[in-house]
């Protein structure tokens, strides 16, 4: 059975759904900011949520993960999600994609304001977020995709104008 997660932006929270049934599994929040964007991990089924000027990083929780990846949990009650850093940010964040960084075992672009910067968590040993590349645009992008063929990374922004 193949499940599909959903992650739907609402006001100050994320509400975590399953898409059949139709049925929220979690509401994650409030956050002092109105959500903008999310965006799935899908390696780690981590989930990313840009809230004001900051990307909150939600993991899911030990006993929800011990399941295989890909696989459903035992029962519906098993999908639960925990905040696990909040990454602040030098403006409004726009866009957030998911990608691959050597080294790394998350990394997350992230648009804010005029910024395009990389967040990555190192895989040995195990550390906090740090921004591990980071651009000054000519515009704000609107925005970002990192996906690629063949599993190799590619970054694309679209702005105005």
């Amino acid at each position: 059975e193949q499940v599909v997660l959903l992650a739907i932006g609402s006001g100050a929270c994320v509400l975590v759904a399953l898409s059949q049934p139709c049925e929220v599994l979690q509401m994650l929040g409030p956050e002092p900011d109105e959500v903008g964007c999310v965006g799935w991990c899908a390696q780690t089924k981590s989930l990313a949520a840009g809230a004001g000027a900051a990307v909150v990083v939600y993991n899911r929780s030990s006993a929800s993960a011990a399941g295989a990846a890909g696989s459903p949990p035992a029962r519906r009650g098993d999908w639960h999600w925990e905040r696990d850093a909040r990454l602040p940010q030098p403006g409004l964040v726009v866009s957030l994609a998911w990608t691959r960084a050597a080294g790394a075992s998350r990394a997350v672009w992230v648009c804010a304001g005029c910024e395009l910067a990389l967040w990555s968590q190192p895989d040995h040993p195990p550390a906090g977020w740090a921004v591990s590349w980071r651009r000054t645009l000519a515009q704000p992008a609107a925005l970002l995709s990192a996906r690629g063929a063949a599993g190799t990374p590619l970054l694309a922004t679209a702005g105005e104008g």
